[in-house]
């Protein structure tokens, strides 16, 4: 692999995994939990820790590390609280190398910032969730050169590779290829298709240095996000223009990654305008092929896709900021399809198949920061995809356009209030393909109306907080829906927190499950024959609603592991039933 950048490289960085385990009983939770917190008041107060760094710099927005030196090394124990220039760290890199040896340096992990849990800034300490982030120096240690790989890296997350291109992604199980109970977001934008709720992964691709921060929730979080929030949360924030100036370019090849090339350029238009442009492309071999397979020598499964996308970041005034992005993309996806069939000796139809992918976005963003108790954020954005089989299986176009609203601003001095609303307009075309799968009606369009309101209350300062809220959504498949929560959050020292329950009912309305107002046709019969059985929903089948409780704790024995011990119960009230 060739990579040529003019952007200073950054040093190497360790990251210890959490610790972390997980117990269903409530009395197991329970003894554990007072175990931690008995252990943590007796050994005094110390931060958790989750990363060893040698270069600060590259925790951009982290808290800043604290370290304990010798006598003779210069004084580093009272550290800026940000990292934000290289004169912060001038100390450090006047020490050689046998010096460094001697200093413990490291990061708080409960002071990373979050902003996924209750949609303000906050940070992991605070949060009422098994939260979980991944930082750009985490992805690019990992040698991740997809998303899902790189969620691998979230404990407790499930990630399994069906094959080359696709993949079976979930949390606290319902895990397949599409699983609908994950809400998966970049940059504010959801990604998911309407038709069965999940995510088509392989479509979903980054410039991965581009990457800020991932964070992670594993748990349910409808309260805010809406309907498909209820196992978990994905959300990925890329970096601002500004942090992303110069020239940037790698390019590989290997006998399973056959081709790769990726370019970015970014610069100033102004003192107050950056953006940057980026290109990317690669091919990737099938999976393994087992002699026994009826592809013959042939893999499926291989896949190219080229795409390109821009960010432009607008500073008009101190308190405001603008951005405007977009992505397209392009390319194929294989994969090898066995359909049933009236031949012997299995009965079945072997078809090789190449999906054509091809989608773009466009997204802008209006972010204002009235003063240090308030500020709202207004964004938009249109997205087309389209995917369509080579064969005759499936072709699915769509078009999304969301308008959402949010509003941050304390009342008093103990409640940190948050609201918005928002409206999604979707319109699909399921092109009919009557001799395999077919569907009816094969057009339509559909309204989603939301609003949200929540408030974080500070019981006692710094140690005691409670959090209620509610989201009502009103969909044209269900009517209306709405997501309630509530959750405590308890630190009695830095480095403990205890946060339950938190109950929530969320409901996933009819619109985001795969067996909607759809019909779908199958055919047994490879001479095209037409009598074809149906599958058909209820009509009368409602929302499926879930309730979860939680009751969890999160803290450290040592200074460089964290961990969460969480213990949770999901209850399923209404199932969706089909029949033949």
């Amino acid at each position: 692999m060739v990579t040529l950048s003019s952007i200073p490289g950054r040093r190497s960085t360790s990251s210890t995994p959490w610790i972390r385990r997980s117990f269903s009983p409530w009395a197991v939770c329970t003894v554990a939990a007072l175990a931690s917190l008995l252990g943590s008041l007796a050994s005094g107060p110390c931060w958790p820790q989750e990363t060893a760094v040698a270069d600060w710099d590259s925790f951009e927005g982290a808290a800043a590390p604290s370290s304990s030196a010798p006598e003779s090394l210069p004084d580093l124990s009272n550290p800026p609280s940000t990292i934000q220039n290289q004169d912060d760290i001038h100390d450090i890199l006047k020490l050689d190398v046998e010096q460094l040896t001697q200093l413990d340096v490291i990061a708080p992990s409960f002071q990373t910032e979050v902003t996924t849990v209750t949609r303000q800034e906050s940070n992991v300490g605070r949060s009422p969730a098994a939260v979980y982030v991944i930082t750009s120096e985490m992805i690019r240690r990992s040698g991740a050169r997809t998303l899902p790989d790189i969620l691998r890296l979230v404990p407790g997350f499930h990630v399994a590779r069906m094959d080359a291109n696709k993949w079976a992604i979930s949390c606290r199980g319902f895990t397949d290829r599409f699983a609908d109970k994950l809400l998966v977001q970049i940059d504010g934008r959801t990604v998911y298709t309407p038709l069965f709720s999940g995510v088509y992964w392989d479509v979903q691709d980054l410039l991965l240095e581009d990457i800020e921060r991932i964070e992670v929730i594993r748990g349910p979080g409808a309260s805010v996000w809406g309907a498909n929030a209820v196992n978990g949360v994905v959300n990925i924030i890329t970096k601002n223009s500004s942090h992303t100036q110069g020239t940037f370019f790698q390019a590989g090849a290997g006998t399973e990654e056959k081709g790769f090339a990726e370019a970015r350029y970014g610069s100033k238009l102004n003192d107050q305008t950056t953006f940057r442009v980026y290109g990317k492309w690669f091919e990737r071999d099938g999976g393994y092929l087992p002699p026994t397979s009826p592809f013959s020598q042939n893999e499926p499964d291989d896949w190219r896709q080229a795409r390109t996308g821009f960010r432009i970041d607008h500073t008009p005034t101190q308190e405001d900021l603008l951005t405007l992005q977009g992505d397209y993309y392009n390319g194929y996806s294989g994969e090898g399809v066995r359909l049933p069939g009236s031949f012997p000796p299995d009965f079945r139809v072997t078809l090789r198949d190449d999906v054509h992918v091809e989608g773009g976005n466009i997204l802008g963003r209006w972010s204002r920061h009235v003063d240090e108790d308030s500020n709202w954020t207004i964004q938009m954005y249109y997205d087309r995809t389209e995917r369509h089989s080579t064969g005759y299986l499936f072709a699915e176009d769509r078009d999304i356009f969301d308008l959402d609203f949010q509003h941050n601003f304390r009342l008093a001095d103990r409640h940190a209030l948050t609201w918005g609303f928002g409206y999604r307009y979707t319109e699909d075309f399921v092109n009919p393909q009557p001799w395999y799968l077919g569907f009816n009606p094969t057009k339509r369009a559909d309204d989603l109306f939301s609003y949200f309101i929540q408030d974080e209350m500070e019981v006692i300062e710094e140690r005691l907080f409670f959090l209620v809220g509610s989201k009502f959504e009103h969909n044209d498949y269900s009517g209306f829906e709405y997501q309630p929560t509530g959750r405590v959050v308890w630190q009695p020292n830095p480095r403990t927190a205890f946060w339950g329950p938190s109950l929530a009912r969320c409901e996933v309305p009819r619109a985001l499950t795969l067996i909607s107002s759809w019909s779908f046709s199958t055919t047994f019969c490879p001479a095209r024959c037409r009598n074809s059985p149906l599958l058909r929903e209820i009509p009368t089948s409602k929302a499926k609603a879930f309730s979860a409780t939680k009751l969890a704790c999160a803290g450290s024995r040592l200074k460089r592991s964290t961990g969460t011990c969480p213990s949770f119960i999901t209850i399923t009230t209404t199932c969706a039933v089909i029949c033949l």
